[in-house]
């Protein structure tokens, strides 16, 4: 099945100038679950010089600390662990528990390891168009508390996803 790719055009809330960021959380609610769906994403990627410029993680995930220093979490105990939206593969998911209510995936790059992306690709499902977010931000930290520190990067809602392995860019400014 071919993916279909959508750009949305969208203001960037605020990109601060400086050296980067550790710590990428990505908060989705108004989950578009059909029937018995879960909340999932097939891949988060981040990018610095847009599609073709260098992806984030630049390595694939093979675990939730693998490969070191990559560190990817949840906000709630997943039928398919954060990780797997990290994984560079396609046949895998990062999938929550049923719930109509927000939940965020983070990824941790490690210490010295900070970027500051142009962009960020979310892909939706293969398997069923819903599940996808219809509502997100994006926020970054140095610090990785996400306690009032952290800077939102992107915020968009009636996101209308409308197909299986879906990809939607949302360009970051400064």
């Amino acid at each position: 099945m071919p993916l279909l790719a959508t750009v949305l055009q969208m203001t960037p809330i605020y990109k601060a100038p400086g050296n980067g960021y550790r710590y990428f959380r990505l908060y989705g609610s108004d989950w578009r679950v059909f029937g018995s769906a879960n909340p999932q994403l097939t891949k988060v990627e981040f990018f610095d010089g847009g599609i073709g410029g260098t992806k984030y993680p630049a390595v694939s995930m093979t675990g939730p600390s693998a490969p070191s220093p990559l560190v990817a979490r949840g906000s709630a105990e997943e039928i398919h662990p954060a990780w797997q939206a990290f994984d560079d593969n396609s046949a895998t998911v990062w999938m929550g528990p049923y719930a109509d209510v927000e939940q965020w995936i983070e990824i941790d790059l490690g210490f010295g390891n900070e970027i500051q992306p142009d962009s960020i690709r979310l892909t939706s499902s293969y398997n069923v168009p819903g599940g996808a977010p219809d509502t997100i931000a994006v926020k970054a930290s140095n610090t990785g508390a996400f306690a009032g520190e952290e800077v939102t990067l992107v915020s968009a809602s009636s996101i209308g996803w409308s197909s299986m392995s879906q990809q939607i860019l949302w360009p970051l400014s400064y």
